[in-house]
């Protein structure tokens, strides 16, 4: 770590990367064994989380928020907590800036936080979640060629962008491409209009969504009624990945909703019970 800390003061930008990744790997690995460095590590990844210059620098900065979310993951509630609104604070201006990298980086600490500090995190949401809501709605650029009646098209760059199909992929005959080449021309056409850097941003925004209803339960109630619909959506997404986070979200709010619920032990062959209901605005 001391090594470490030298490089993350001397080093250029793309060793401070680096570095900085690394020290998230080492918090990670270590847990509580890290606290004796948190002092020293904080104090020096903290400036790097108002960077914005350049590009590099935005890389920079969406690491540094990744690996401090890690240490608060490490060292707990109680050492985190005197950084813990500031941190926020600058996450939520990360959301301003046009670029997803760091709309990830911020979404994947809002995560962290509501794991760490669970109650605590409540009185965020209702700046954390019109966020994720925003982002998960964003358009992607996809033209409407995608979303054909047909659903010919949309299955076949479903089937690509999920199984990584190479270069030698060849449609049937009976979707209207005259040739092998024909069909890779349209195929990377239609995938040049797709933002792949918003499908991703989407992934980890949903994965999110079901992260803070886990950590703040009922505070977030008042926000299922908004957010499920948004996430049914996602399940027909072209991009596996946004698919999968979606799904398991819900799956998350099935099981925290049944938590909230008070369920009494279920005994095989017993009589099913009706303990208790949970109100998701206007739905039990």
């Amino acid at each position: 770590m001391e090594r470490l800390l030298v490089l993350l003061e001397t080093g250029s930008t793309a060793v401070k990367v680096t570095v900085t990744g690394a020290i998230g790997s080492a918090a990670h690995a270590a847990k509580a064994q890290f606290k004796p460095y948190f002092e020293q590590t904080i104090r020096r990844l903290t400036p790097l989380i108002t960077l914005s210059q350049d590009e590099d620098q935005n890389d920079l900065r969406g690491v540094a928020t990744d690996t401090i979310g890690t240490l608060a993951d490490a060292v707990g509630a109680e050492v985190f907590r005197p950084y813990f609104q500031g941190m926020m604070k600058a996450a939520f201006e990360a959301l301003t800036m046009d670029n997803s990298r760091l709309r990830e980086s911020s979404f994947i600490f809002f995560g962290v936080m509501a794991q760490v500090f669970e109650g605590e995190f409540a009185p965020y949401l209702d700046q954390c979640v019109p966020a994720l809501i925003g982002s998960l709605q964003q358009s992607e650029n996809v033209d409407e060629e995608i979303d054909d009646e047909g659903g010919n098209t949309s299955s076949k760059i479903a089937e690509a962008f999920s199984t990584a199909t190479s270069s030698k992929t060849t449609l049937d005959d009976d979707d209207g491409f005259e040739d092998e080449e024909t069909d890779m021309d349209a195929l990377e056409a239609m995938f040049s209009k797709v933002n792949s850097a918003v499908a991703i941003e989407k992934e980890v925004a949903a994965d999110t969504v079901g992260e803070l209803f886990v950590a703040t339960k009922h505070a977030f109630v008042p926000w299922i009624k908004e957010t499920v619909p948004v996430l049914i959506d996602l399940m027909d997404h072209y991009y596996e990945g946004i698919r999968k986070s979606a799904i398991g979200s819900l799956f998350a709010f099935i099981k925290t909703v049944y938590d909230l619920s008070e369920p009494v032990d279920w005994i095989p062959g017993g009589n099913i019970v009706r303990h208790s209901q949970v109100d998701i605005g206007g739905h039990d």
